[in-house]
Parts: C-alpha cells; sequence; structure tokens
C-alpha cells in the first residue's frame, strides 16, 4: 500500500502511485540501493536517506539509485 509498514517495493511503483493519488508527490525512500532507472513524474519528487526501520531521516542514512541504463 505504499505505507511505512508496508512499503512499495520499487521506485518506479512508487512515483506510478503518486501520480495517481491527489496529495502523494513525494516519494519518502529509505537508505539502500536501488537498481533501477528512475523517470520522475511532472510534480514528484524523491526523498531519500530515510532509515528503514524508524523512518527518521539522517545524511548517515545512505540512498543511492543505480541505474542499470
Amino acid at each position: 500500500p505504499g505505507t511505512q509498514a508496508a512499503p512499495f517495493r520499487t521506485l518506479r511503483h512508487a512515483i506510478e502511485m503518486s501520480v495517481t493519488h491527489p496529495c502523494r508527490f513525494q516519494v519518502l525512500v529509505s537508505a539502500g540501493t536501488y537498481d533501477e532507472t528512475v523517470h520522475l513524474a511532472s510534480g514528484v519528487s524523491l526523498w531519500g536517506q530515510y532509515d528503514p526501520v524508524t523512518w527518521a531521516r539522517s545524511g548517515a542514512n545512505t540512498t543511492i539509485i543505480a541505474s542499470p541504463d
């Protein structure tokens, strides 16, 4: 469902779902490496550096998008 308890498995899916929801224009991304190509939709922002357990944001949490393209 795209919640803290049950996040989407891919950034692509999260972005697609944010486009269809009138109030979700930010995609919050937990620390980790994401091996996928990201195409941001107009009006959607990605925000990384979130702890995957507490969802607290910190510069110590590294979020990497490693596009295979």
